[in-house]
């Protein structure tokens, strides 16, 4: 990649000495109220553009959250980055069309990303030609399974879900190999997490398929041979890919939710390795996905200690910090 992020890098090699470490992220799984948690985030500067005094958590992650993709979208030179902030783009696209269908007045929405939510609101409504082909092929596929009477909320993720992972696959390689590379190992993942849920629960192979994600490098074929069988012999399928010690945190005695946090963690190793790539948009999108793991953590403590959970089971549940 040339020397077009030579600068956006320099600016968050400064920042990165801003995101919480993990004594501090293990200091705010100890606290003992919601009212600790607010005051000991205001000390760290986390969520301090959501101005005004007594502050909510709730605010001061929304804050964070916006700024992570803000500064995404500043950094997205000829479009390297537009596969990352897609993916805010289809969160966004999913809430409201299932608002549409229930009738809700305020969905709750995410960061904006190449969208405002009033244009996402006016393709539903009137005219969905203007956004890119496979989100406005999801909002035509909604609509045809509305006027059918099959639409469910289900319906709808996988509708946007598939739309979403097309649409990423094919734009990330604007941000070269790392990016493509990242989007592949996201998506195989995303399929091996609904393949075992799926197999847990006894659910039909058909179910599976209108959940499978493409754009991986595990195809549907490879999933379809062994749904039959047991997690085993799925474990055995995996043997010589990358994802073997992962299918085999699950298939003996892992929980799903241990293999989500792996994931994550893997996810996030990908760009920790290559931070100091000053030639490349790795740096850039380390520190997003930093950003985003601390505001998971923030989250997943605030709602612990806002429901009185364990401190050692909230620290379970918790993602690594990208400077660990």
């Amino acid at each position: 990649m040339s020397d077009k992020f030579i600068y956006q890098n320099a600016r968050i090699k400064s920042m990165e000495s801003r995101l919480l470490g993990a004594q501090q992220l293990q200091r705010l799984a100890e606290a003992s109220s919601v009212r600790e948690i607010q005051k000991m985030l205001g000390e760290t500067g986390f969520g301090a553009s959501a101005a005004g005094d007594g502050v909510g958590v709730d605010r001061l992650i929304e804050a964070e959250e916006k700024n992570a993709l803000a500064l995404l979208k500043e950094f997205d030179a000829d479009g390297a980055l537009t596969a990352f902030v897609l993916e805010a783009d289809y969160l966004n696209l999913k809430a409201l069309l299932k608002a549409s269908v229930t009738g809700e007045k305020n969905p709750v929405l995410g960061a904006e990303g190449l969208y405002t939510a009033e244009e996402l609101r006016a393709a539903i409504e009137t005219d969905s030609r203007f956004l890119r082909p496979h989100m406005a092929e999801a909002v035509n596929a909604v609509e045809k399974l509305a006027a059918e009477g099959r639409l469910t909320p289900h319906g709808i993720d996988c509708t946007v879900d598939r739309a979403m992972y097309k649409d990423v696959s094919e734009v990330a390689g604007k941000g070269g190999k790392y990016v493509a590379d990242y989007f592949r190992f996201k998506t195989d993942c995303v399929n091996i997490s609904t393949f075992l849920r799926c197999k847990k629960l006894g659910l039909s192979e058909k179910l599976f398929q209108e959940n499978f994600m493409s754009g991986g490098t595990l195809d549907e074929a490879f999933f379809l041979s062994v749904y039959e069988g047991t997690t085993d012999v799925f474990r055995d399928k995996c043997k010589y890919t990358p994802y073997r010690e992962l299918v085999e945190l699950v298939t003996e005695g892992g929980s799903l939710t241990a293999f989500e946090v792996a994931v994550d963690n893997i996810l996030l190793d990908m760009w920790r390795e290559r931070k100091d790539d000053m030639f490349s948009c790795a740096p850039v999108v380390g520190f997003y996905f930093a950003k985003l793991a601390e505001i998971k953590s923030v989250k997943l403590i605030y709602a612990g200690v806002k429901n009185s959970v364990e401190p050692r089971l909230i620290k379970e549940r918790m993602r690594e910090c990208y400077g660990a």
